[in-house]
């Protein structure tokens, strides 16, 4: 039998059935028993039957109904709360538990939240939840003090009751764009909680930043419940009202006087100042309409002459511009593995030399003489001989040149300890930001071997492919899948150590590796 729902209509359950589809929103879940309940989000029933709101059973909750249906559904009319949707995405589970959290990853591009994960206190089946992208802050809901208002969320969920939730992690962004653009600093976002229980009141919870991407800033935020959220920022105080003086409203008569009083020629305004001077104090009105003219010639003047001072500064400074060279990380460490030391080249000795059996073809030669040359070019070459030198000498006591030729290819073997301090050197420089090359190079210009290094370097090329395969090579906010693919590098034998440093190469932010790698060892 098939049942399609729509997470719109009241409380339905179907039992004896051997098969059962539900979808939901576009989500189709299938499972096989013999008595399933299926407990639907909103309940918008009209009918004379339809339940009365039901009681809060937590100070510190969300609401809820009897059987805990519809935790976190605010009690106001349904009409008013729908209108205030802009979206919403569900889930459900199938079982949860305290070994099986509840994840709820949102892939939503209009989503600020990103991931939700409840740790559970006992099991519960038939898990729905539902999270619900609101226009804005119903007016029951208490505004957080000196914050400024982002975004608005509410998380409904069902089958399960407050006391079942243990804790409680929410991870979202914020764009730098609508940062910069609100005037708020980074650091002061901060997630806000409403609880509608008893206490009525707005929380503002701990909020860190975990990652910095190139558009925006990831959040994350503890709590004990689930309810409705305001993504905010602290410490906004609106702009008081500020009283100001009304101008003097001047007179049309006014202004003509001033207007033809400035359009004087200037043999007019220079008689009008003459005859200023010669009249008495006794005419206040004139004077006064003098003293403006002076003022304003003066004022004119001086902003001039500020422009100009103003104008040559900013010429010289652009003449003058000192260009300071950026600071290049240098790529030699402070502290190589030390190489293992190489005594002078010492002379060859003839009677030191193996010599092969002449009685039968030179290029043939018995298995226990081959691997007593080997034995001796690797001690000569360790003790830094010569290669063509070396050659030479055992070509001279019958030594086949193509024998010698493969033998002589061969690097002389390092102490596993170097080789360790090696290895953990690059790791170690990978961490701190330095390319393959730059380290290549460093370690060449200390002396270590060009096929020692390319040996340990291809190492190094496989585990990367390793990351590009688990799409681990590029920084991603799907943390759930990031854990996943860690956890199968980890059963192929890659050390943790390894596989951190080389994701801090790759761009991932401590705080996102430190996370990954806690929840692993959950």
């Amino acid at each position: 039998m098939k049942l399609d729902y729509d997470f719109t209509s009241n409380t339905t359950s179907y039992s004896n059935a051997s098969y059962l589809t539900a979808t939901d929103l576009g989500t189709t879940i299938t499972t096989t028993t013999d008595s399933v309940s299926l407990f639907l989000l909103v309940d918008n029933r009209t009918d004379d039957n339809a339940p009365s709101p039901a009681t809060p059973t937590s100070p510190g909750g969300s609401g809820g109904g009897s059987g805990s249906s519809n935790r976190g559904r605010l009690y106001m009319p349904q009409d008013e709360y729908e209108s205030l949707i802009l979206d919403k995405v569900s889930r459900l589970y199938e079982i949860l538990g305290p070994s099986r959290p509840l994840k709820f990853p949102v892939n939503e591009e209009n989503f600020a939240i990103l991931n939700v994960l409840c740790e559970l206190n006992s099991n519960a089946r038939m898990v729905s939840m539902r999270i619900e992208k609101m226009s804005g802050r119903p007016e029951k809901v208490e505004a957080p003090n000196n914050a400024k208002e982002l975004d608005y969320y509410n998380i409904i969920y069902d089958n399960l009751d407050y006391e079942d939730i243990k804790h409680t992690k929410m991870t979202f962004y914020v764009l730098k764009d609508t940062l910069q653009r609100e005037g708020i600093e980074p650091d002061k976002v901060r997630l806000y909680r409403y609880h509608q229980g008893i206490t009525q009141s707005t929380e503002e919870l701990d909020t860190r930043i975990i990652e910095e991407q190139n558009d925006r800033y990831i959040y994350q935020s503890e709590m004990e419940g689930l309810s409705f959220f305001i993504i905010g920022a602290t410490g906004y105080k609106p702009a008081p009202e500020t009283e100001t003086n009304s101008p003097k409203v001047e007179t049309p008569k006014e202004i003509t006087q001033k207007v033809s009083t400035l359009e004087q020629p200037k043999g007019k305004v220079e008689a009008a100042v003459k005859d200023a001077l010669a009249k008495p104090f006794s005419e206040p009105a004139e004077q006064t309409e003098l003293n403006l003219l002076a003022y304003l010639q003066a004022f004119v003047l001086f902003m001039i002459l500020v422009v100009l001072v103003i104008g040559g500064f900013v010429v010289y400074k652009h003449k003058h511009v000192v260009v300071k060279p950026q600071k290049v990380p240098a790529t030699q460490p402070t502290a190589l593995p030390e190489q293992p030391k190489i005594e002078p080249k010492p002379s060859i000795e003839p009677q030191q030399l193996i010599q092969p059996d002449t009685h039968i073809a030179k290029s043939v030669q018995p298995a226990r003489k081959v691997k007593m040359l080997e034995a001796y070019i690797y001690r000569q070459l360790a003790k830094g001989t010569d290669k063509q030198q070396l050659k030479q000498t055992l070509m001279e006591k019958g030594w086949p040149e193509s024998l010698l030729n493969s033998k002589l290819n061969v690097v002389p073997k390092q102490p596993s300890r170097k080789i360790k301090e090696l290895e953990a050197y690059i790791y170690h420089e990978l961490a701190k930001g330095f390319k393959k090359d730059e380290i290549r190079n460093a370690l060449n210009g200390a002396g270590w071997p060009t096929e020692v290094l390319t040996k340990e370097f291809k190492k190094l090329d496989k585990l990367e492919g390793e990351f590009k395969k688990q799409s681990l090579h590029e920084v991603h906010t799907d943390l759930d899948a990031a854990t996943e693919s860690v956890r199968k590098l980890l059963n192929k034998g890659h050390s943790e150590e390894k596989i951190r440093k080389i994701m801090i190469n790759k761009g991932w932010h401590r705080a996102a590796v430190e996370i990954l790698f806690n929840d692993l060892k959950r």
